[in-house]
C-alpha cells in the first residue's frame, strides 16, 4: 500500500498527454505493455527536467520503480558540434 496515495493520482498515459502536454514528468511504480508505459502515479511533472531531476532527489517517495517520460514531441538537433581528437606521437 502506497502512503498518501491520494497525493499521487494514478493516470494512463493518454490521461497524462491530455492533462501535461508538452511535459516532463515522474511516474511512480509504472505499469508497461511489452516497453510502452500504460500508466503509473504521477509523482512529479513540469517543463524543466533539470528542475524535476533536483526535486524528485528530495522527495520522500515510497514507490518501488519510477519511470521519466516527455509527453511531447521531440526535437531533432541537426546542429550537433563534435570534437575531434588527434594522437600526437
Amino acid at each position: 500500500m502506497i502512503e498518501n496515495q491520494n497525493k499521487y493520482p494514478y493516470m494512463t498515459l493518454i490521461e497524462m498527454k491530455k492533462t501535461f502536454p508538452d511535459e516532463y514528468i515522474r511516474v511512480g511504480n509504472p505499469t508497461f505493455r511489452a516497453t510502452k508505459l500504460e500508466a503509473g502515479y504521477v509523482i512529479l511533472h513540469g517543463k524543466d527536467d533539470l528542475e524535476l531531476a533536483y526535486q524528485f532527489r528530495e522527495i520522500n517517495h515510497h514507490f518501488d520503480t519510477f519511470t521519466a517520460i516527455y509527453t511531447g514531441e521531440l526535437k531533432k538537433t541537426t546542429d550537433r558540434k563534435w570534437l575531434r581528437f588527434k594522437r600526437l606521437s
